[in-house]
């Protein structure tokens, strides 16, 4: 049996990576065996090509849609699927709902183009669950290090807008594929609420 391919998406800043991490840690104090990757990521390629991205080179944003793409043909054939076949929990943080709210609704790229190379890049693989951390940007823009931001944490608030209305139209218009959480509240909370969310996807 396919394990279940669980995916944290939001904003930067949102605490997604944290919960990521935290849901692993709890699916593996409860006897699952469950793997954490993220995305750019999870591959040699993948890390070197995240590396890319985050980097302030000047590029078009198709040529940014296809780094994303690449990277995750390479990440969902070596690592995700194998992993699932093997019937393990994937907590993966973002995928392609990142794709679609960041290069679709915050760069502009055409969605049906989006939908696609998803797709294609995930030979149809779709999360058993997407997870939203949603959280208002002036609370996310606060806990993020100036002297520390990439690529995309550095575009304006206006582009960060656009990405989290994106999530919301992407989770508001799939209910029965996406959770959204309030990032506003503890971490404990938080941990909480998605703990009992999964456990009916993993027993």
């Amino acid at each position: 049996m396919m394990g279940a391919f669980i995916v944290f998406e939001g904003i930067d800043g949102s605490g997604k990576s944290i919960q990521a991490s935290t849901l692993v840690n709890t699916l593996i104090q409860h006897g699952k065996a469950a793997l954490l990757t993220q995305e750019p990521g999870g591959t040699l390629l993948g890390e070197t090509l995240g590396h890319w991205l985050k980097a302030d080179y000047k590029r078009s944003d198709l040529a940014e849609l296809f780094l994303f793409a690449a990277a995750r043909a390479d990440h969902v054939a070596r690592v995700i699927k194998p992993t699932l076949d093997k019937g393990h929990t994937i907590v993966c943080d973002r995928f392609t709902g990142s794709t679609i709210a960041y290069q679709g609704y915050a760069r502009g790229i055409s969605l049906k183009l989006i939908q696609q190379i998803n797709r294609y890049s995930t030979h149809g693989l779709n999360p058993t669950l997407n997870i939203l951390l949603d959280i208002p940007l002036e609370i996310a823009q606060t806990r993020k290090k100036a002297d520390k931001l990439d690529h995309f944490e550095k575009a304006g608030s206006s582009f960060h807008q656009k990405v989290r209305d994106g999530y919301l139209s992407l989770a508001n218009n799939n209910p029965d594929e996406w959770f959204i959480v309030d990032g506003t509240l503890s971490k404990k909370a938080i941990s909480t609420t998605i703990w009992d969310r999964v456990q009916a996807h993993i027993d």
